[in-house]
Parts: structure tokens; C-alpha cells; sequence
């Protein structure tokens, strides 16, 4: 697992070879983008797929290393975008009847996660708008 911090207000959030398909973890985490920290969570406790706990669990440990790193509060945070890219597919053997041996190929994955902090955008335009007035 890797963070990183940059000066722009986001938190970029990566795992490297996931046992999971790229596309399993695609059809979730399509579903939770542009939403809230908050909603994330209400979405990933209740979607009926395998991997939302995993997802949960990457997203929540994110969220905690921005509070601790950059003092973000959780309820600023927004899943801003992400990136699911399919990895090296690991190569198991199942033996099979008279001698054969069938290959079994099971896909890893890399995933980016990006935070960002609403609050900080949110208060850019708030100084403007006032200015304006």
C-alpha cells in the first residue's frame, strides 16, 4: 500500500497486486464515485458484492492517513476518481484424469484511489462569492 500527498488537495491512495479481477472491483467502485466519504460508507456496507469490504477497508485507511497526515476532517473528504488496472495473473496447476494438467489463471489487480477535501475547494469560492457582493 502506498500514499502520497500532493499540494493540490488530494490524497492519492494506491494497492498493488489485489487477488481480485479488475473488473469485479470496477463494477464497485463506479458506483461510489463522486460521493462523499460519508455516502461511501453507507453504499459499501450495503451493496451485496464480495469486494465491497475489501473497498471499505482500503477507503477507510485512506481516509484515516489524510486525517493523520494532512488534518482533514472525514466528513471534508470526497472520492474524487479512480484507477483499476489489471495485473500479472498468478498460474496455478489442476491436475486432471490420465496424467493432464489444466492451467487455472487467477487475476490480480492494482487500484488507485484519489481523496479529495471539499472543504478547502468549498471555502475558495465562498472568498470570491463575498467579494463579489
Amino acid at each position: 500500500m502506498n500514499l502520497k500527498n500532493n499540494l493540490d488537495n488530494k490524497v492519492i491512495f494506491s494497492v498493488k497486486n489485489v487477488p481480485m479481477s479488475a473488473s469485479k472491483l470496477r463494477r464497485v467502485l463506479h458506483q461510489i464515485r463522486g460521493h462523499s466519504y460519508d455516502e461511501v460508507l453507507m453504499l459499501l456496507e450495503f451493496m451485496p458484492y464480495r469486494t465491497c469490504h475489501r473497498v471499505l477497508t482500503w477507503i477507510s485507511y485512506a481516509a484515516q492517513k489524510a486525517k493523520y497526515e494532512m488534518d482533514w476532517r472525514y466528513t471534508d473528504l470526497f472520492l474524487n476518481e479512480f484507477k483499476v488496472d489489471t495485473g500479472s495473473s498468478r498460474k496455478r496447476l489442476r491436475i486432471r484424469a490420465q496424467g493432464r494438467s489444466y492451467t487455472i489463471h487467477k487475476p490480480t489487480s492494482h487500484i488507485t484511489i484519489i481523496l479529495k477535501n471539499l472543504c478547502i475547494r468549498g471555502n475558495s469560492k465562498k472568498k470570491n462569492n463575498t467579494t463579489l457582493m
